[in-house]
């Protein structure tokens, strides 16, 4: 998908010129890898496959102070429905 806008992006770019030249000005292989987005300076734009992994601990503490907040606001909403629906009967 990536891919695929940063081609529309260099054709939009350059409009008078072919598809075979846009692409060649902004793709290139670098290394075994074809097909990498790339600048004349060699800057590129990796590959989302080679991006490592970042795992993150889960902190249960703060969970805690969201549940008594949901609760307090389940119980106001609650109230608010049947008390609705009371006036409505009546």
């Amino acid at each position: 998908m990536l891919w695929n806008k940063l081609q529309r992006w260099g054709y939009r770019r350059h409009p008078n010129k072919s598809k075979t030249w846009v692409n060649n000005k902004y793709w290139g292989t670098i290394g075994k890898n074809n097909w990498m987005f790339k600048t004349k300076e060699g800057n590129y734009l990796p590959k989302h496959a080679k991006t490592k992994i970042v795992r993150h601990t889960k902190i249960k503490g703060v969970w805690l102070f969201w549940k008594d907040v949901w609760s307090g606001l389940e119980r106001y909403r609650k109230s608010r429905r049947s008390s609705s629906r009371a006036a409505s009967l009546n």
